[in-house]
């Protein structure tokens, strides 16, 4: 105890000498003593206020890990929209290339059978016109007094009823009026249905919802 009795006074001893240099150095000048004041009295200040300061920051603190939580769930739903998103492109392209493909085929099978139906009018109105040039060299070889050669047009305008090609005159160009070629009627044929399937894969696409579907 001795020891450690002797041991604090003499740290005691170092410790009073230079309290007691300030001490004179305050009481040494008025100017001392307020500058002295002055720095009791902010250190108290900062003392007394430093609870509410260290709560302040324990408050910012937590403020901040919310906002950095919110950031995080932004991010998050940012990323699932993206991926939404994405596979909604590829839904909506999918969908548009079965129209297209549907579409396509669809044209495709109609301009088979319209150049079908225009071989088999062809076909009719070249074996019509054969017989009624036979027939007429026949009529004319006996000497039965008959008129001349049927004009070529003639044969054609009765082959002309077939479906979907209506109004031709073989193929040979149009004389009368609204009469037109089997060629040009199925150029005329092919252009409308081709009209017609564009418009209807325009009209199917604009079905398709464009928006992705809403989440569960």
């Amino acid at each position: 105890m001795s020891a450690a009795l002797a041991f604090f006074l003499k740290l005691a001893g170092g410790l009073w000498k230079p309290v007691k240099n300030a001490l004179a150095w305050v009481f040494s000048d008025v100017r001392h003593a307020m500058i002295a004041l002055l720095l009791f009295a902010n250190a108290y200040d900062r003392w007394k206020s430093f609870p509410a300061l260290r709560a302040e920051i324990s408050s910012l603190t937590a403020k901040g890990k919310a906002c950095e939580g919110t950031v995080d769930n932004l991010r998050a739903e940012a990323r699932q929209a993206e991926i939404r998103q994405q596979g909604n492109l590829v839904r909506v392209a999918a969908a548009n290339d079965a129209i297209n493909r549907e579409n396509v085929s669809a044209l495709q099978s109609d301009l088979a059978g319209l150049r079908r139906r225009a071989e088999l009018l062809a076909s009719n109105a070249s074996g019509q016109l054969r017989d009624r040039a036979a027939a007429t060299h026949s009529r004319s070889a006996d000497g039965a007094g008959v008129p001349g050669p049927v004009p070529a047009r003639a044969g054609a305008d009765e082959a002309a009823g077939d479906q979907g090609l209506s109004g031709t005159t073989g193929s040979v160009c149009p004389i009368a009026p609204g009469a037109m070629s089997i060629e040009r009627a199925l150029i005329a044929s092919e252009q409308a249905h081709q009209l017609d399937r564009l418009i209807d894969a325009v009209e199917a696409a604009a079905r398709v919802k464009t928006s992705p579907e809403p989440q569960p």
